[in-house]
Formats: C-alpha cells, structure tokens, sequence
C-alpha cells in the first residue's frame, strides 16, 4: 500500500515538474523540443519533409540520368560514333521528354545571351559545344592525352559542321563558345 502511495506520488511530482517548467520557461522548453503538446503539428511537418525530401531525391535521380544520357550522347559524337545531326536529334527527344528541364537550360542560355526566337537544334548545339569543352577540360585536368586530341580534333571540326548543317549561318554555337 505504502509502495503505491509513493509512486503516485512520484508520478505526480514529475507531472507537476514538468508542468511547471513548461509554463516558467517556455522558450528554453521550445528551444530544446520538449513541448509534447504540438505533436500533430510536428508530426505533419515531418510528413511534409519527407516527401518533400522523396521529391529532391526523384529529381536527382533524373538529373544523374539526364546527364549521363547527354554525356554518353557527347562521347558517342566525340568519338563520331554517332554524326552531328543524330546528336541533336537523341538530344531533342531528351529534352521532349522533360519539358521542365528544358525550360530551365532555355531561360539559362538566354540568360548566357540566347536569343528567345533561337530554335531548338541551336540551344541544343549549344549544350553540345559546352559539354564537348567539359570533356576536354577533364580530360586535361586528368592528363589524359588520347582522349584531350581526340576531343580537340572534334570540338575542332564541330563548328564547321554547325555552320554547314544550319546552312551557312553564323550559329549561336559560333558565337558563346
């Protein structure tokens, strides 16, 4: 019986304790999260950051496939497995395929000084041109000497075959090297 009286007794001081400290001090019991009373509110919060957390991962999970899908498109040109007009083509439907993405490399390039009324295969030219110089600065940066004259001679011959494909005109991949 003692026993019983000493624990309710215990379990009410603890209660009043607490009670207490929550009303005397409620910055210091917010700061160290020990206010229990806006669980719900903490509990919905943490739903919201988790799928926004599942959201960012997604994006970035298209965003590593996206470039390794341009990044593989670029080596097969570099390598000329694949001619300048089918790049562009692979490119078109990869960017089709993802409207979002694409805005965002458009309002990026005309931020880089793209003209609005450029077409598609120009922006597109355009992101070729800049990850063939991507490949060739890694390519330096890791002394990879086959792969930087490999990458030089096409990056060489690129504009060239710009120029000739868009019909003689100087091409925006001409002009933002």
């Amino acid at each position: 019986m003692r026993r019983r009286t000493i624990g309710a007794g215990l379990v009410l001081a603890v209660v009043s304790t607490c009670s207490v400290t929550c009303f005397a001090v409620p910055e210091w019991v917010r700061r160290n999260d020990l206010d229990f009373w806006d669980h719900t509110k903490r509990v919905s919060s943490l739903r919201i950051e988790e799928a926004r957390s599942l959201d960012l991962e997604s994006e970035r999970d298209r965003f590593l496939r996206r470039s390794a899908a341009c990044d593989q498109i670029v080596l097969s040109l570099c390598e000329r497995r694949l001619s300048l007009r089918d790049a562009l083509d692979e490119l078109l439907v990869l960017a089709r395929s993802d409207p979002r993405w694409w805005a965002n490399l458009r309002d990026q390039y005309r931020n880089l000084g793209l003209p609005p009324s450029a077409s598609d295969r120009e922006a597109l030219t355009l992101l070729l041109r800049m990850r063939i110089q991507r490949i060739l600065a890694t390519a330096t940066h890791l002394g990879d000497s086959a792969r930087v004259s490999l990458v030089a001679e096409r990056l060489a011959s690129f504009d060239a075959e710009v120029r000739e494909m868009m019909g003689g005109e100087k091409t925006l991949a001409r002009t933002r090297p």
